[in-house]
């Protein structure tokens, strides 16, 4: 947070009022200002490097850019963990129609018409592809970046593969019947 904190350029946002990650993501949402927005991990797990790499894609017109950890390699995966990614992410794969090898990676930057157009009511990590949905209903394109997912330096993993695999399958198929469907809607 103090690191955060140090730079103008950061605003930190701390959301009391509701725990966990969808809560605290739309809670950032609420205050971006700027065209793109940049999602990432704050265990040092990811690599701020890449940042440039999100920008450019987007500048290229992505409407989402999700950093793959299936191309970048990863220091966090066990082998629960990196099979659950492989089977949700074909899952994701057959009920989408929208070939992508990491879609449940943190590490997201997306154009901010992505939550300015829609209520968002995920309150864990299923905003994940709540947010993909959205990307897609807003035209596309998805475009994905190799990214390396260092061990974290710091705090321990709030996700548990199995509850949280649940979870990701059940919102892969809730968001994923709403997008083929086209019953999103904006706000």
């Amino acid at each position: 947070n103090a690191i955060a904190r140090s730079y103008t350029f950061v605003k930190v946002v701390e959301e009391r009022l509701e725990r966990g990650k969808g809560a605290a993501l739309r809670a950032g949402f609420k205050e971006a200002k700027g065209d793109y927005i940049i999602m990432l991990d704050a265990d040092y797990s990811h690599i701020v490097e890449d940042i440039k790499k999100f920008i450019e894609k987007l500048e290229q017109g992505a409407m989402l850019v999700i950093g793959s950890r299936h191309i970048g390699g990863s220091g966090e995966y066990t082998l629960v963990r990196a099979f659950g990614n492989r089977f949700l992410t074909l899952t994701f794969i057959v009920l989408w129609g929208v070939k992508v090898t990491d879609v449940l990676n943190g590490y997201k930057a997306f154009k901010k018409q992505v939550v300015k157009n829609y209520d968002y009511t995920s309150r864990s990590y299923e905003i994940e592809l709540e947010l993909v949905a959205h990307a897609l209903q807003e035209g596309g394109p998805l475009v994905e970046i190799p990214s390396y997912e260092r061990a974290r330096a710091g705090g321990e993993m709030k996700s548990k593969a199995l509850r949280d695999g649940f979870k990701f399958l059940k919102a892969i198929i809730k968001w994923g019947l709403k997008y083929r469907f086209g019953i999103l809607t904006k706000k």
